[in-house]
């Protein structure tokens, strides 16, 4: 009888655990703007509970397989991304008006046929974008963007340019989605 009791209580726990969604991050680059110079910035959206940033790191890698650290660690230090919210990192140079949350150094900055890697604190790859003639895309890259335009996620999970929005619900979901709604779509 004491055996049983104890496969119940199991049981219990585990159905509890499964049968509840515990709060967890999901930060994924969101919106990506190459040109033109002094206009550049890389949106995350975090799709659950709050993140500390602190360690993280984003890397570019060029069309030719090179890669280099664009923001480091140190530039996350002390950072976080609230919960269903926007993270935006830009150059040193950035003249947008909308107020980024950190910078990359103005030595550095996002080219044509280049992919961005979101790196978490354990060096594990959470998140990338690809564009142009690059060869790691997993499936069909979006082109380079035209100056003044970025690269966004659209509800179906896929990659068109379109008017960029800092900072904000990207232009090219319709105006009655929701980011929150396509946690799923989103890699």
């Amino acid at each position: 009888m004491k055996e049983y009791k104890k496969l119940i209580f199991i049981i219990v726990v585990a159905l509890f655990f499964s049968l509840f969604n515990l709060a967890r991050a999901e930060v994924l680059i969101n919106e990506v703007q190459v040109k033109p110079t002094g206009e550049s910035f890389i949106e995350l959206y975090n799709f659950g509970s709050s993140q500390d940033l602190t360690n993280w790191t984003i890397k570019r890698r060029t069309a030719s397989g090179s890669e280099y650290s664009l923001v480091s660690a140190s530039r996350l230090k002390d950072k976080s991304i609230s919960a269903n919210s926007y993270f935006l990192l830009v150059n040193e140079n950035y003249i947008g008006e909308i107020t980024p949350d950190t910078m990359w150094a103005k030595s550095y900055d996002l080219a044509n046929d280049n992919t961005i890697l979101l790196y978490n604190e354990n060096e594990n790859l959470i998140s990338k974008i690809s564009w142009g003639g690059v060869v790691d895309c997993t499936s069909s890259c979006p082109a380079n963007p035209p100056e003044g335009q970025s690269i966004q996620k659209t509800s179906n999970g896929s990659w068109v340019s379109a008017t960029p929005t800092p900072g904000a619900v990207n232009s090219s979901l319709s105006s009655d989605s929701n980011n929150s709604n396509n946690t799923r779509n989103f890699s």
